[in-house]
């Protein structure tokens, strides 16, 4: 089940799945993302975002994973200011604060510097 899409600045398309981690199709090749081979904290992806440096923001079951194309970053609550590690959705604006829906944690903005939760 695909629960989330986006598409990144090179034309790369990026899957979220239930269960079956992250998957990116170039146009001619797919390459799957697991948490046995990445950083990724939870194979069950619920959400998609990416930022205008190309990161990749991914919502998990397992937290907020950031991936720049080489390295992984997780944030979780216990290493944040996430409120619940179930991330369902993502969204960026215009200054780029990004904008996290969490499962029982409410609505929470991460700016520079740290998570504010804005429930």
């Amino acid at each position: 089940m695909v629960n989330s899409i986006a598409i990144d600045g090179s034309g790369n398309k990026w899957f979220g799945t239930y269960r079956g981690g992250l998957a990116k199709f170039d146009g001619t090749n797919w390459t799957a993302y697991y948490t046995e081979n990445s950083g990724l904290p939870n194979d069950y992806i619920y959400s998609i975002a990416i930022d205008g440096s190309g990161n990749k923001w991914i919502g998990t079951k397992g937290g907020l994973a950031k991936f720049d194309n080489k390295s992984w970053t997780v944030y979780k609550s216990a290493n944040s200011g996430l409120l619940d590690d179930t991330v369902l959705s993502i969204a960026i604006d215009g200054s780029g604060n990004k904008w996290i829906g969490t499962y029982s944690g409410g609505l929470e903005v991460y700016k520079e510097g740290g998570v504010v939760s804005v429930k």
